[in-house]
């Protein structure tokens, strides 16, 4: 049962949400040849409350969504016009769950929205076995949303990836024997990894910060060298793996010499591991 005091509560609430709900200013929108397009519904602070739709030319839904003094409460979702889910997307503080999937449904796509931006690992699976088929990996690199890394299941050959060996707790003034495995589709000729301590979590002082390089045999995927922490607590190792190979660009007629280019790709890491005392 509920008490008296929780009934007040709950009419409170209620008479509130009337209240907004009478606040708000429907406004509409219609494409150049007379169709619906939007509709939606402001606020006094002109910001986006209660229910958002827009509309193919057809009449058919394509976004269907729900606000709150311009921020998405509700399952945000859209539309191919065939009537199949494209995008369905949870509201939360500031990591949303979201699926993306093909127009026919054959693959859904999940991963995080971290502050509106795509950020993280991607993971797309065949709707009809379950199976996965790729993993994408993308980052900020300043203000810019890249690709970071990506595992396609059924084209290896395309890969572009990173293996590292290097555990999540390590011991205070240890020396630890770290190992990359740098996976491209490009050819190796020249490979290396790029670390700087005071690097950020963006990478956007990367031209600024001293940087220590640790370069592979020639020819060589691998990269290791050894890794000591003094300093208790948690920690990153932050940089990036680079490498590829040359290419002739011109031969000059009257000299010897070869002008080159260097083709290369490079991958981000960010690495999180956690330092402690030696127990012994």
């Amino acid at each position: 049962m509920i008490n008296k005091k929780n009934k007040y509560l709950f009419i409170l609430i209620l008479f509130l949400i009337f209240l907004s709900c009478e606040n708000l200013k429907e406004k509409k929108y219609y494409y150049d040849t007379g169709e619906l397009k939007i509709i939606e519904f402001l606020d006094s602070s002109n910001k986006r409350s209660g229910e958002y739709k827009e509309f193919f030319k057809s009449g058919k839904v394509k976004v269907k969504s729900r606000y709150l003094n311009g921020k998405l409460t509700d399952t945000h979702y859209e539309y191919f016009e065939n009537g199949n889910v494209n995008y369905k997307q949870f509201a939360s503080n500031n990591i949303d769950s979201l699926y993306i999937y093909t127009e026919g449904s054959e693959y859904v796509s999940k991963g995080e929205l971290v502050n509106g931006d795509l950020i993280g690992w991607l993971e797309k699976f065949d709707t009809k076995t379950n199976r996965k088929v790729a993993d994408i990996e993308s980052i900020k690199v300043g203000n810019e949303l890249i690709e970071n890394q990506h595992m396609l299941y059924d084209s290896p050959e395309v890969n572009q990836f990173y293996e590292l060996k290097l555990d999540d707790t390590l011991v205070q003034n240890v020396s630890y024997d770290v190992k990359f495995i740098f996976h491209t589709p490009i050819k190796l000729e020249k490979a290396y990894f790029c670390r700087g301590k005071n690097l950020t979590q963006n990478f956007d002082n990367i031209g600024s910060v001293k940087l220590d390089t640790v370069y592979a045999y020639p020819n060589e995927n691998k990269i290791e060298f050894n890794f000591i922490n003094s300093k208790l607590g948690k920690k990153r190792l932050r940089g990036f793996l680079e490498g590829g190979y040359y290419e002739v660009i011109s031969i000059p007629d009257d000299s010897i010499n070869v002008n080159l280019t260097f083709i290369k790709t490079r991958i981000y890491v960010n690495k999180e591991f956690t330092v402690i005392e030696d127990s012994m």
